[in-house]
């Protein structure tokens, strides 16, 4: 696969000799009938694709599933329609709708850098209200955070040079040859004419790959269910994602009938776990893992012969304040196992809890494939007594409405508006959340029933607990032959327990705090769940005082001094999407940005918690946003390399239905995998929240209660005042 990653279409290749380089380096000369159909090579013909034939591609292959024969014929002709075909020393548009062809020709010829002088004023008027304007960029070449470039002009001064260029394309500096063919383009850096005619610019890792998102003309039926897509990735990037998603890829979960009937359908009330050996007699040590197994069964009773359910599992000793989380392997049968470690004395009591059946993950993953925008948000535009508001997100459903493009140019992170009727794009003054469109279809709610199939606990066949006795010299453990990796920690007397790595200290006192976080600089960045650490430690030390700056309580940004201690602690929510309301757009900013603002070094503190508000969307947007926070990390320990980075992952919480279908845990789930894949092997802390919430006693919760708080605190103070060896 990592040879046929590195065959890229050039702009000047016929589409024939591209996929027959590719076939050979996919399948090794194999030539067997069918194997084009392969779902990955698919894939990779299409992202390695020349952008200008990718763009055009993509959007006819949106419905249904064609076949390569048919993706090669669709290639074909985008290719000689976007790319080869010239007329009068302009590229011809690209063939699309006739609708669509008119409205880029009225919009090139409305754009105010080709206006007439002393044109129609009116017409004017009407023409800044229809074109596509974007936000502002960060001059990175400027010290002054106030001073802004407009994108509309750098699109543009784009637009001009592409109209302007010849022929022979001899402003393009990447030269190579393909077939003898010699080629005066390549995939590094190209310009071509988007499916609505406007210029699309494409440029090599780590530059921002900016794609031009034009409004949509007319409604496009076949996008309805599929309207989104993602900036183009380098090939390191796209096999990344790949195995990322191959990583986090779900069991097969059951096609629903219609209508809906929980008949066959998972009931943790038939179902049960049993403690092996089942004819028991043996001796427990700390030290030993103990195996569970788990059988599901459906409302009728009967054995499930798949798997693909949500399963919790936990074992505690409430008396000694002790709990560790258990390992689930899916056996895909309908039988599963969990296994724990053996941790301490006493008693341990098993538990084992059915967050999800595999029929209500089938719903899930429908929804964010289909109704990726479910969560809305609102944007409020003024300019004097003039106010209006209109419907954001990261995808927009086509439609005749003009959109306002902010995507930040130096990220890459997406953001949309319709725009609003009367004034610009430049006159957003705010965001908040919008609303939640649930659309669940006949009876499917029933999937999601408090005490009858979500977040319910499944009952031990036999007993629910085993008595641990002190481990023994020379006695070899009984480890489990399936799971091979424990946990991070455990509580004991209500306390966490590191297992490896940094051991946890207590910091009961506010001198112990006040004493770790002299002379420190920390900075949290990301969601509400993190917004708690701040709020805890400005209670916890009565000399960290809060400034007023005026902000409202749930989106900050905040800030604390410890005047005496020479301690700052500073708090700013993630950028969007995010579901506060009322925030201001002055305060929407990206991690990535701010953590390339920093100077960084031995007395600096960064912790960051982004995953809750990504929960509806498509996980591929969490892997661009976890990206782009990356290299923002790398660069950050680049420039400071004693800067301390602490990465807080994400957390179980109390389920309802409008919960399940925003921010399931099955949604955190994948989140979490995919947060700790992408931070492995870089110089970061994990504080692993998922653990230190599933082992507790206490309920779940989005915002752990404060036990757990204090222990998560106990944890990062660890970090940056670690003990002290001998």
């Amino acid at each position: 696969m990592v040879a046929a990653l590195q065959v890229k279409h050039t702009r000047r290749e016929h589409p024939r000799d591209y996929y027959q380089r590719l076939r050979h380096a996919y399948f090794q000369g194999k030539n067997a009938p069918g194997l084009e159909e392969n779902p990955t090579f698919k894939s990779i013909f299409l992202q390695n694709l020349h952008p200008c034939v990718r763009t055009h591609v993509v959007l006819m292959t949106h419905q249904g599933n064609p076949s390569l024969r048919e993706i090669r014929k669709m290639t074909q002709v985008a290719w000689e329609t976007a790319v080869t075909s010239k007329a009068g020393g302009k590229t011809i548009e690209p063939a699309s709708s006739n609708t669509e062809a008119s409205y880029r020709s009225a919009a090139s010829k409305d754009h105010p850098h080709n206006s007439p002088k002393g044109g129609d004023k009116r017409q004017h008027r009407d023409t800044e209200r229809k074109r596509h304007v974007h936000q502002l960029r960060r001059d990175r070449h400027s010290h002054s955070r106030s001073f802004r470039r407009p994108y509309a002009e750098i699109l543009a001064q784009k637009c001009d040079q592409t109209m302007d260029r010849s022929d022979d394309d001899h402003s393009i500096s990447d030269h190579s040859s393909v077939h003898g063919q010699h080629l005066s383009d390549s995939d590094s850096a190209s310009e071509c004419l988007s499916p609505s005619g406007y210029t699309e610019r494409y440029s090599p890792e780590p530059q921002f790959q900016h794609k031009v998102i034009t409004t949509f003309p007319v409604t496009r039926p076949h996008l309805q269910h599929h309207f989104y897509n993602f900036q183009p990735q380098s090939p390191e990037d796209a096999l990344e994602e790949r195995l990322l998603l191959d990583s986090i890829a779900w069991p097969e979960t059951p096609s629903l009938p219609d209508p809906l009937s929980l008949e066959q359908t998972t009931n943790p009330a038939h179902s049960t776990f049993t403690i092996l050996p089942e004819e028991g007699g043996r001796q427990w040590h700390v030290g030993d893992q103990l195996e569970v197994m788990i059988k599901i069964y459906d409302f009728q009773g009967r054995p499930k012969k798949s798997g693909g359910d949500v399963l919790l599992a936990r074992l505690h000793n409430r008396a000694l304040g002790a709990g560790v989380a258990g390992q689930v392997l899916d056996h895909l049968d309908g039988s599963y196992s969990a296994v724990f470690s053996l941790l301490w004395e006493g008693n341990a009591y098993v538990e084992v809890t059915l967050v999800h059946p595999s029929e209500a993950v089938t719903v899930l993953q429908r929804l964010t494939r289909e109704q990726p925008d479910r969560v809305y948000f609102h944007s409020v535009f003024r300019s004097g007594t003039v106010s209006e508001t209109t419907t954001c997100n990261v995808f927009l459903r086509p439609s005749q409405q003009p959109l306002c493009n902010y995507t930040d140019l130096h990220t890459g992170d997406p953001w949309f508006c319709y725009k609003p009727k009367k004034l610009s794009c430049d006159a957003r003054i705010n965001h908040s959340k919008g609303g939640f469109n649930q659309k669940l279809k006949d009876k499917e709610e029933k999937l999601f029933k408090s005490g009858v199939n979500m977040k319910v606990s499944i009952k031990a066949s036999g007993l629910a607990n085993v008595n641990v006795l002190p481990k023994m010299k020379g006695q070899p453990e009984v480890k489990s032959s399936s799971v091979k990796s424990g946990p991070s920690g455990y509580y004991y007397q209500d306390t966490w327990q590191a297992l490896g790595g940094t051991p946890v200290r207590q910091f009961n006192t506010s001198p112990a705090i006040s004493q770790c976080l002299k002379g420190k600089v920390v900075h949290l960045y990301g969601d509400s769940t993190i917004r708690q650490w701040f709020e805890h430690l400005t209670a916890a030390l009565p000399d960290l005082k809060e400034f007023n700056l005026h902000n409202l309580k749930q989106v900050g940004p905040f800030m604390a001094l410890d005047y005496a201690n020479n301690i700052l602690v500073t708090y700013r929510c993630h950028g969007l999407p995010i579901r506060f309301v009322n925030v201001p757009t002055k305060e929407l900013r990206y991690i990535a940005n701010e953590l390339d603002d920093l100077v960084g070094g031995i007395n600096t503190v960064v912790v960051l918690g982004i995953w809750s508000h990504f929960s509806t969307f498509p996980i591929e947007l969490y892997i661009q946003r976890l990206r782009s926070i990356r290299r923002a990390v790398v660069r950050l320990l680049d420039r400071a390399p004693g800067t301390l980075v602490v990465i807080r992952t994400a957390n179980l919480k109390a389920l309802s239905l409008y919960e399940t279908l925003t921010n399931s845990d099955w949604y955190s789930l994948q989140r979490d995998k995919v947060l700790r894949a992408m931070f492995k092997g870089l110089n970061v802390r994990v504080l692993d929240a998922w653990e230190m919430v599933l082992a507790h006693h206490l309920p779940h919760s989005l915002h752990p209660q404060p036990p757990i708080i204090k222990n998560m605190i106990d944890v990062l103070l660890s970090y940056i005042c670690p003990q002290k060896a001998g």
